[in-house]
């Protein structure tokens, strides 16, 4: 399943709790939270449909852009986590890192 950011609009009709409800009605998974407005979460592409479609709130998959401003410092730093996460040079230390792609019970260092 895809992991997507989800903002919602600080005067939108809707709350994170109500997302957060939809998204594990609808099998999908919250990976994080990032205040009431900043969400990361997975699942199927009728759910990141139905959840963009909600009035003032919007799904990304790739980097977030424009004046965030309005959004409180965890928000904020929520959404740099995720573009920085989704940076190439980010992506290519991951893929370097030691112990990349082995089983998490080997036991070595």
């Amino acid at each position: 399943m895809p992991q997507v950011l989800a903002l919602i609009d600080t005067d939108a009709p809707t709350s994170a709790a109500e997302v957060k409800r939809e998204i594990l009605a609808r099998n999908g998974n919250v990976l994080h939270s990032y205040g009431p407005r900043v969400l990361i979460f997975e699942g199927d592409a009728d759910l990141l449909r139905s959840i963009g479609e909600r009035p003032g709130t919007s799904v990304y998959a790739g980097p977030v852009e424009g004046d965030l401003s309005h959004l409180d410092e965890t928000g904020r730093m929520g959404i740099d986590a995720w573009n920085a996460a989704l940076s190439p040079s980010f992506r290519e230390a991951k893929r370097q890192r030691k112990g990349e792609g082995s089983s998490w019970d080997t036991g070595k260092d």
